[in-house]
């Protein structure tokens, strides 16, 4: 390795690389830029101040877009601005209106109905079917008595 600093830095060298291997590792493929994940695993382990350096610089629009900071190409000042906002608030477990809820709850309750429903369907049509085969067997077993009996 090629280390540019000693003592203290040398500690935050470690960590900034360290913090950056991590990051390279768990990294979505089609996220990593410039060149393969394998070439930035090796960059960070060479040379782990210029290739973390490198790594945080490249990746500082993707970072941006995770945290919803960074407004996305094209997009207008007003327009990035409600979709931030919406996003803090989802991050903040804020999901919505009571109203809302309770229309989620409406339509679980009616989905969890006709579940219900189908599953008594299933039941009483399994019942049916075990009766026809128990009366089967029976009458199976009385023939089969029957042709005993004769021989």
């Amino acid at each position: 390795m090629i280390h540019l600093t000693e003592g203290l830095l040398l500690v935050l060298e470690y960590g900034i690389a360290v913090f950056c291997f991590v990051d390279v590792a768990r990294a979505n493929e089609a996220a990593v830029p410039w060149i393969p994940r394998w070439g930035w695993i090796v960059a960070v382990l060479v040379f782990p101040l210029a290739a973390s350096v490198t790594w945080i610089v490249a990746t500082r629009k993707r970072r941006e877009k995770l945290r919803g900071v960074a407004a996305p190409e094209g997009a207008t000042g007003e327009v990035f601005g409600q979709v931030s906002e919406a996003v803090r608030r989802a991050r903040a477990c804020h999901f919505g209106s009571l109203e809302d809820d309770a229309a989620l709850l409406a339509q679980l309750w009616d989905v969890n109905e006709e579940h219900e429903e189908t599953l008594r369907r299933w039941e009483a049509d399994l019942r049916h079917r075990e009766e026809v085969l128990r009366q089967r067997v029976a009458r199976e077993r009385a023939t089969r008595g029957r042709h005993m009996d004769a021989a």
